[in-house]
């Protein structure tokens, strides 16, 4: 139960950062990150990122499945982000 409504609030703070224009701020060794994974099991981004969200979700998680599931969900979010069309501005 709690990881359901755990997903649901980041999934509602990443929309809400995307729909308001704001920029995300990936650590640089962080970018990429969930890229190389998805490649070293061999699979695209997506394909891996639903494995991994059928995989743990709903289950009891460590530290670690925990951020691999963000970051499976975040990969699933921005897809969308580029199909939509809209620009983002820079802030300074």
């Amino acid at each position: 139960m709690f990881d359901v409504w755990f997903l649901n609030i980041y999934i509602y703070i990443i929309m809400t950062i995307r729909r308001k224009g704001w920029s995300l701020k990936i650590r640089p060794k962080m970018r990429g990150a969930f890229t190389r994974k998805a490649k070293k099991a061999k699979m695209s981004v997506q394909k891996y990122a639903r494995h991994i969200i059928k995989k743990y979700k709903g289950k009891t998680k460590n530290k670690r499945e925990v951020k691999l599931l963000r970051q499976a969900v975040f990969a699933k979010t921005a897809k969308k982000w580029k199909k939509s069309g809209k620009r983002t501005r820079k802030r300074n």
